[in-house]
């Protein structure tokens, strides 16, 4: 690791996605490329976003992925991306902040941000942002969301082991 900082620094192009606070980054599988997969989602400008933009190359170019119907814009959201070790993944938004106010539901993607199901509208962990999330490695379909901000800190720890459709607390 050490002569990584000993290297200089290589400035990339300027992104085609627009300036933003707020958003969400990944980082999936190895591509074909010898990269791995990048993605960016959502945030807030001058208003709430729910575009994803992917990079197989590092960084140095970005295409923003067409979906289908997804999560309504929003900011300080939940985002984690679960492996499986073979070439299946699962993409999560959880929650966050929109120009309606705070979210609760929980959005899954198994086509890398192509489409977008909706697997919980009212998750039980309630309206927040700003909250953590994780999956197994073993088993993508296992999620744990926790912490984070509604009108006070949440200290508390929720795991579904169906992608989120169904949460139970921890204790």
């Amino acid at each position: 690791g050490h002569f990584m900082w000993r290297s200089r620094l290589q400035e990339l192009p300027k992104p085609r996605w627009s300036a933003r606070r707020d958003f969400a980054c990944l980082v999936g599988q190895v591509l074909s490329t010898g990269w791995q997969g990048l993605w960016l989602l959502g945030g807030r400008s001058n208003s709430y976003l729910n575009d994803i933009w992917r990079s197989s190359d590092g960084g140095t170019t970005w295409e923003e992925v067409k979906s289908g119907p997804l999560w309504s814009p929003r900011s300080r959201f939940g985002a984690t991306l679960g492996l499986d070790g073979e070439s299946s993944s699962l993409m999560y938004v959880i929650g966050g902040e929109s120009s309606t106010g705070l979210c609760q539901d929980v959005w899954v993607s198994d086509s890398a941000g192509k489409n977008w199901h909706c697997m919980n509208n009212e998750a039980p962990f309630g309206r927040r942002t700003d909250l953590a999330c994780a999956t197994m490695s073993s088993n993508p379909l296992t999620l744990v969301v926790g912490g984070g901000f509604s009108v006070t800190p949440q200290h508390d720890v929720w795991l579904s082991r169906d992608a989120g459709q169904t949460f139970i607390r921890i204790q």
